[in-house]
């Protein structure tokens, strides 16, 4: 009775042994069926393994009453009996049993035995782990723990905010759960770990390119044969060149804590919204680009904190708003904006200034006087198209500044004359006051600009005659919509062998077509004379011009006489617009291109032509006002 409250002590008062489903085999020694369940031991009733709920298997002893000996069956009661069911209901079953049977003391002691040595080993099977339980249950662990340590990482030191890390399929919960399971060579905590999860949510965020999961960073990808991640001999980054990825949506501000980066380049893409004052945390910041992006805002103030900063390129983007005084910037690049703001003030304090190129917005001031501090080390000066700026010309930009090679004022409200007086300057190459309220003459000492490239300074209230010479580099000469003395284009600009555009339509032009235009200027693609007093005829020579593209003649009533047999070999040519001229003949050539148009009053022979015989008819054909402004427009810039 010992051994059995020994044995049966092993199980709890609730405890019901679970087995799999298919119940593991007992030791080698023994086996299920070598265990005589059915001995006379417990009188001849059965013991066995009945099969209950489904995949759970429970030890019962199922005692039957003897056919036989109806008056010494056991009762209904207990014809079912657990061995969990305790000690007090084995007392009694067994009064019952010895009532019907003797057990010898050793064979009950022996059964007694097996059943214990059973039922250990059935315990140890079931709490047993199998092999694949045992490698992947540590395995989920780990990740879990890893996940829950990157994460409290994150928030404690206030990387990334807990809405966004815990939003599932987040750009955030995605990089969270990615360095959970490729975290690469870096510990956890240290500025390697921060990188390579900034890194991945950048790419996250934006939709960057393709790489290797467990490769380092410095690795992850190139583009032209250059790192889009750049490294020192560290391998710490320190330069970002994402251009032109197809990169979209919002900077993450988390790109704030890459203090190690110098350069960061991020132009022509499809980024949007605007910068986050978290990346005034980069303070060896020394270049930063966002050219040709949707970024809109305000620079933010803190950028004036960025004292490595050198280079800031906003170009072609919706930014509004003032910037901040950077002082040690040397180039700054916000073309086509709409920065609204003071422009001598801003650059008043920012002294190391050599490109300046903010054409396109609403800066505002008098400038006459606003650049003379910068003089001596402007390479760029690029204000086109502001409008608001005014004052009178800044003449210290052609007196004192040696290194200049770009000065571009058109399209604002800049008033006065030029200076008579030019020194010689073999910098200057583009120089474009167009679209401005300046006056007075051309001074011939302008060809004392020997480099100059292009000069564009149409629609003023310039006058006198033209200079009788001009810098042989031109490229590009527009004089059109000025008010000079009448008389015809000087002979000597024959030397001008590299023209490309040459506007001068609406300058009271006079005599004939220049004869020497068609043999010196072979590189010609653009030629604009009209609304002009032209007389005769079109050269002959004139058909010798192999890149001729745009030809426009209109409204010079004297020019008469046949098309030229020689246009014929003018196969690049795109626009005729002879409007108002007496010139007639055989336009069909033209009508090979699709592309072509022809603007005449009358043709022998031109299926692609429009005929107009008044100007209402030229006016709905042809805007000149606008359209054809675009085309002279890529002859006008640096």
């Amino acid at each position: 009775m010992a051994v059995m409250n020994e044995t049966l002590s092993f199980f709890s008062h609730n405890d019901t042994i679970m087995i799999p489903e298919s119940p593991p085999p007992p030791p080698p020694s023994t086996t299920f069926e070598d265990i005589n369940f059915s001995s006379t031991a417990f009188a001849e009733d059965t013991c066995e393994l009945e099969h209950a709920h489904g995949n759970v298997w429970t030890v019962k002893r199922r005692l039957h009453g003897n056919d036989d000996d109806e008056d010494e069956a056991i009762p209904d009661e207990f014809g079912e009996l657990h061995l969990n069911q305790g000690l007090d209901g084995i007392v009694r079953l067994d009064a019952l049993r010895r009532k019907r049977t003797a057990c010898p003391k050793a064979f009950c002691l022996l059964w007694m035995g097996l059943i214990f040595l059973t039922t250990v080993l059935v315990v140890s099977l079931v709490r047993m782990p199998s092999t694949s339980e045992e490698a992947n249950e540590p395995t989920m662990n780990a990740y879990d723990e890893q996940v829950n340590a990157i994460y409290q990482y994150l928030i404690e030191n206030q990387i990334s905010s807990e809405t966004a890390l815990q939003q599932a399929g987040s750009p955030h919960y995605e990089a969270l759960h990615w360095m959970a399971v490729h975290p690469g060579a870096t510990e956890l905590g240290s500025y390697p770990f921060l990188v390579r999860y900034v890194l991945m949510l950048t790419f996250l965020t934006l939709g960057g390119p393709l790489f290797s999961f467990d490769s380092s960073v410095c690795d992850w990808f190139s583009k032209d044969g250059q790192p889009g991640i750049e490294c020192d001999a560290q391998s710490v980054p320190i330069a970002l060149h994402f251009d032109n990825l197809g990169l979209s949506g919002q900077l993450p501000t988390e790109l704030g804590w890459l203090t190690t980066l110098q350069h960061v380049s991020l132009g022509q893409n499809a980024l949007q919204g605007s910068l986050p004052t978290e990346l005034c945390r980069l303070t060896e910041l020394h270049f930063f680009n966002m050219h040709s992006n949707q970024i809109n805002g305000t620079v933010p103030s803190c950028f004036s904190s960025l004292t490595q900063l050198q280079i800031l390129n906003l170009n072609f983007n919706q930014m509004t708003g003032a910037l901040p005084i950077m002082a040690n910037l040397t180039e700054l690049y916000l073309n086509t904006n709409d920065f609204a703001q003071d422009l001598p003030s801003l650059v008043a304090s920012m002294s190391y200034l050599k490109i300046i190129s903010a054409r396109e917005n609403r800066f505002y001031g008098d400038i006459e006087l606003a650049f003379d501090h910068l003089a001596e080390q402007l390479v760029l000066l690029d204000l086109m198209g502001n409008q608001q700026l005014g004052g009178a010309f800044p003449h210290q930009l052609l007196y004192h500044a040696p290194n200049l090679e770009v000065l571009s004022l058109g399209d604002n409200a800049i008033s006065g004359k030029l200076t008579w007086s030019i020194p010689y300057n073999d910098k200057l190459r583009f120089l474009s006051i167009h679209s401005n309220d300046i006056e007075g003459i051309l001074p011939p000492a302008i060809s004392n600009l020997t480099a100059l490239t292009h000069l564009i300074v149409h629609h003023n209230r310039l006058t006198g005659p033209l200079p009788p010479t001009l810098s042989t580099s031109l490229r590009s000469l527009f004089l059109n919509d000025n008010p000079f003395t009448a008389g015809p284009i000087p002979d000597d600009w024959a030397a001008l062998s590299n023209m490309v555009a040459f506007h001068i339509g609406g300058s009271d032009r006079t005599g004939d077509l220049p004869a020497w235009l068609g043999q010196n200027w072979t590189r010609l693609e653009l030629l604009d004379l009209s609304r002009n007093n032209f007389t005769g005829g079109i050269p002959e020579s004139w058909g010798e011009l192999p890149q001729l593209e745009y030809l426009f003649l209109s409204h010079n009533a004297q020019i008469t006489g046949p098309l030229p047999a020689s246009f014929q070999s003018l196969t690049n040519l795109k626009q005729a617009f002879l409007l108002d001229t007496g010139i007639a003949g055989n336009w069909q050539f033209m009508c090979q291109n699709a592309a072509s148009s022809v603007l005449v009053n009358n043709a022998e022979e031109c299926s692609c032509c429009v005929l107009c015989a008044d100007a209402e008819c030229a006016n709905n054909d042809m805007s000149l006002n606008e359209s054809f402004e675009w085309k002279y427009r890529s002859y006008w810039g640096p």
